[in-house]
């Protein structure tokens, strides 16, 4: 079988499909009124694979795999896996701190791990979960003001070309704009997962829409801009999902996990 791993695929009574996406190898076979879905994961959180093969029997399911049933129509024969953005805000450590000087705007290149969603024609979902579980970590000021949200390392690129294309990770193209006087220290980034959409460019990479933070005179704050479309970093992109919530932009977010310091060189 030669596609993409989100296109359609028909699976009949009786047979299967394996898709891998990264480190997730995705089992889903088709009895007489139910899906059978079987996750397991290699492990290897580099691992840039992405395929989907074909299965003439329904197999038995590895030891370690995670199996669940689902019941559904007779005739339905049909199924897609489609990458999706996380169900919460993704904050993002970056591996060294990044000094932005006054008065200077950067963009950073920061990946977030996708969510897949099996769905049905119509949209009837089968489920959702993540290509690679990321761990989870409160963001806010104190344990009562902010969120839950999930927790991933990045080296925070400058340049595109030294990130890695991997099937279970999304890109956003994060422009920072420091119009104060004063240098602006950063070491996290929360990005708004749930506001983006996911882009497929020509080179294989997911993307989001391009979003831009501004630095505000509260200094934990942020305004926040999302783009109407993936960067022109993205050639080719096509959207394949879109945004589990849609807000206006231009709101005050708590953006940046840093210590801003008017001594900062």
């Amino acid at each position: 079988m030669t596609a993409d791993f989100w296109d359609e695929t028909v699976i009949s009574r009786g047979r299967a499909a394996r898709f891998r996406v990264g480190p997730l190898v995705l089992t889903i076979s088709r009895s007489a009124q139910e899906w059978h879905v079987a996750r397991e994961s290699t492990g290897d959180a580099i691992d840039a694979s992405a395929s989907v093969e074909a299965l003439e029997q329904m197999p038995e399911a590895g030891e370690h795999a995670d199996v669940t049933r689902y019941a559904t129509l007779p005739g339905s024969e049909r199924l897609s896996v489609l990458p999706v953005v996380p169900d919460r805000s993704v904050v993002s450590r970056l591996d060294r701190p990044l000094t932005i000087l006054a008065r200077t705007s950067v963009t950073i290149y920061i990946g977030a791990p996708v969510w897949l969603r099996i769905v049905e024609p119509g949209d009837r979902r089968l489920a959702e979960f993540p290509a690679w579980r990321p761990k989870e970590t409160w963001f806010g000021p104190n344990t009562r003001e902010g969120e839950l949200c999930y927790s991933t390392r990045t080296l925070g690129r400058l340049v595109l070309d030294e990130m890695q294309i991997l099937p279970h990770r999304m890109v956003s193209a994060v422009s920072i704009r420091n119009d104060r006087d004063e240098a602006l220290a950063i070491d996290r980034v929360n990005l708004p997962a749930r506001r983006l959409s996911v882009y497929r460019a020509n080179d294989g990479r997911f993307w989001t829409e391009a979003v831009t933070l501004e630095r505000t005179l509260r200094d934990e704050f942020a305004k926040i801009n999302v783009g109407d479309e993936a960067p022109t970093e993205a050639a080719g992109a096509v959207r394949i999902s879109g945004p589990r919530d849609v807000e206006e932009s231009g709101r005050l977010f708590r953006a940046f996990g840093t210590l801003f310091s008017r001594d900062t060189p």
